[in-house]
């Protein structure tokens, strides 16, 4: 009997053992918390070149409303504004069938000047403008802004006063249904729900007064359950 407790004992340390190894491995994976990766890019091409130009996936996110974004100067493994200044660049991910319940992430590397973060659900509307949810900054130096476009226009949901962007943060934006969970350095912060965009594709917005400007870097983004 004392031998089978024992054998019983190292059973479930060994199961306890095994179901640690699962759950580190899929974090590894950028599956944990329900996230499932569809796609990643580490912005290697040629330096100062347009997003689109060196991958046609990145796709301009509305050119009436913004400028495309452009691989880091002078080394790449980056991305910054496509215009220095106070011109934004968006841009949307194409090339993977999205589920509408998705996720994008990205690092940040530099503080911007402007308004700047990660996106879901972005499509161009009938004006070739942006609309879609943003997890982003929107000035120097600021607090993160759950943000809502709709036409060009930037709205507010939710501003996180005590939650200031920080260069190495890694910043996540999740949807599912209609609830929008922003996640910087995977601890949550509060929850919004909104029903304005129920469709669209991962991408990302930079501002910032130095073209090119290495701001974010190591993007990934899939479905979200």
């Amino acid at each position: 009997m004392k031998r089978l407790s024992g054998f019983l004992a190292l059973f479930l340390v060994a199961s306890l053992l095994l179901a640690q190894d699962t759950v580190i491995v899929a974090r590894h994976r950028g599956q944990a918390g329900g996230q499932t990766l569809l796609d990643s890019d580490d912005f290697t091409g040629t330096a100062g070149a347009n997003l689109h130009t060196y991958d046609a996936n990145w796709v301009l996110a509305g050119s009436a409303w913004c400028t495309d974004l452009k691989i880091s100067a002078p080394t790449n493994g980056g991305v910054g504004t496509g215009s220095g200044g106070p011109g934004l660049s968006c841009t949307y991910r194409t090339g993977k069938t999205w589920t509408n319940d998705q996720y994008a992430q990205l690092t940040v590397v530099a503080l911007p000047t402007g308004g700047s973060g990660v996106c879901v659900r972005v499509s161009i509307d009938g004006t070739n403008k942006m609309q879609g949810y943003c997890l982003a900054t929107t000035q120097a130096n600021s607090d993160y802004r759950l943000l809502k476009y709709t036409a060009g226009n930037q709205v507010t949901l939710f501003d996180y006063t005590s939650n200031i962007m920080t260069t190495t943060d890694i910043i996540n934006l999740q949807i599912i249904g209609t609830t929008l969970t922003p996640k910087v350095n995977g601890i949550v912060l509060a929850t919004q729900t909104d029903t304005t965009w129920s469709t669209g594709s991962p991408g990302i917005v930079v501002t910032d007064g130095t073209t090119g400007k290495k701001i974010f870097s190591t993007w990934s983004a899939g479905s979200a359950q």
